[in-house]
């Protein structure tokens, strides 16, 4: 029977997790896979610092000692940094360690950079924890689905940002209020800024685009929205129309170009991703061959932690496998990153105008000058001089309507461009 130590870099909420798996698991792994995992050392900032359940004699505030270590064969960064976590993790690749990763933004900004590290050094580089928990999409999207060419990958990516939503959606709650109680339930950090400004999105669709499309897509490249200026009154417009609201990361290849955004979205209530609520995550796979959906917590030291215990047991059996077969993704397409701008979409709009006479005529006449038909308006009179107009498109480029409503703006009789959202 091999053994393998593996040393953990970090022990907060997902390294404990992982510690605890594989303590658990132990001996499941060695009847299953003839492997037996030990972790032989843990790298922490403050080793007196009571941890429950972990062996204190794996503690070690030293990199060092566990990158000379030759016994340690797998090194599992679960730091959460990035500048110190990409030093660490490169240079355990350049000892001839095999890594696995759940940082999603480091991955994000140095994808391409770890896995050619990874490929001249032999090593495993594995990261299926990094991209919405316990779903194992990464490695669908490499092994399961692997002959599929695919359109776009979208999905629901944090589940902070999916509770607040519903919350509004099915409860009535005010952004604050949703916010509130999902701090209190511990869905979101006392600085959720991360989650709800789709930063935390913006890292996973970048790192699934990248191994979607074949071609690096770094956080630098997504468009970013987040939901903080998502009202009540958006949501009772969306059900109007028979929608849901849902923050959307979404990658696609179109017009041979590749496109990676995140933003506030209205998803049709018959399509499958409008009925993900509460916390839980999904990705929706659309490719020629046909579609494939995932559904499942996307966060959580049990979950999270899973996922990496998964990898690391790949990455065991993976040791003495050869070069090609380690790393399975690589950004090797020289494919153009487009725009929003290069998106074609239904729009959602809602304007705040004046009550007079010709309004609608006026703002409509700029629809039709810049080839955007209209499918609906509904049209809500907020009081003696006050009118808030919601306009849904039908399909356009971004492009187009950016054009009309810089005409639209100009109008006297037109208050303001409350919110534009696009429709999936």
């Amino acid at each position: 029977m091999r053994k393998i130590n593996i040393a953990l870099l970090g022990c907060g909420v997902v390294g404990s997790g992982t510690y605890n798996i594989l303590k658990d698991k132990r001996k499941e792994f060695k009847t299953i896979y003839g492997i037996d995992i030990a972790v032989t050392k843990i790298l922490v900032k403050n080793i007196a610092k009571d941890r429950k359940g972990i062996d204190k004699n794996l503690l070690t505030t030293d990199f060092n000692s566990i990158l000379n270590d030759q016994s340690i064969q797998i090194v599992v960064e679960v730091m959460g940094s990035i500048d110190l976590a990409r030093e660490y993790t490169l240079k355990a690749i350049n000892a001839k360690k095999n890594v696995v990763s759940a940082n999603k933004d480091l991955i994000a900004l140095s994808f391409a950079e770890i896995l050619a590290a990874a490929k001249n050094n032999n090593v495993v580089f594995a990261y299926e924890a990094s991209v919405a928990g316990a779903i194992p999409i990464i490695g669908v999207i490499n092994r399961s689905l692997v002959g599929k060419t695919f359109n776009k990958v979208l999905g629901i990516l944090n589940g902070t940002t999916n509770y607040i939503l519903t919350k509004m959606t099915r409860d009535g709650l005010t952004y604050k209020e949703a916010l509130q109680e999902a701090t209190e339930l511990g869905y979101a950090e006392i600085d959720p800024t991360s989650d709800v400004m789709g930063l935390d999105s913006a890292r996973k669709i970048a790192i699934l685009s990248s191994i979607a499309f074949k071609r690096e897509v770094t956080f630098n490249d997504v468009h970013v929205e987040g939901i903080t200026k998502i009202t009540a009154e958006d949501i009772d417009f969306a059900k109007l129309f028979g929608y849901t609201i849902k923050l959307l990361a979404i990658g696609e290849e179109t017009e041979g170009k590749i496109i990676a955004r995140v933003h506030p979205t209205l998803v049709s209530n018959t399509h499958p991703l409008a009925n993900v609520n509460d916390s839980y995550n999904s990705i929706y796979l659309n490719a020629e061959s046909g579609d494939t959906m995932l559904y499942g917590k996307g966060a959580g030291d049990l979950p999270t932690g899973s996922a990496v215990v998964g990898d690391i047991v790949d990455a065991c059996r993976l040791l003495e496998a050869p070069i090609d077969s380690k790393n399975y993704s690589t950004c090797y397409r020289d494919v153009e990153l487009g725009e929003l701008n290069d998106i074609n979409s239904k729009m959602f709009l809602k304007i705040n105008t004046k009550h007079e006479v010709g309004t609608l005529a006026k703002i409509t006449s700029k629809f039709e000058k810049n080839n955007i038909n209209i499918e609906s308006i509904t049209q809500t009179l907020l009081s003696e001089d006050d009118v808030v107009l919601c306009i849904l498109t039908e399909k356009c480029s971004k492009l187009s309507i950016e054009k009309a409503l810089e005409s639209i703006e100009k109008f006297d009789v037109v208050k303001s461009v409350i919110s534009t959202m696009m429709v999936l």
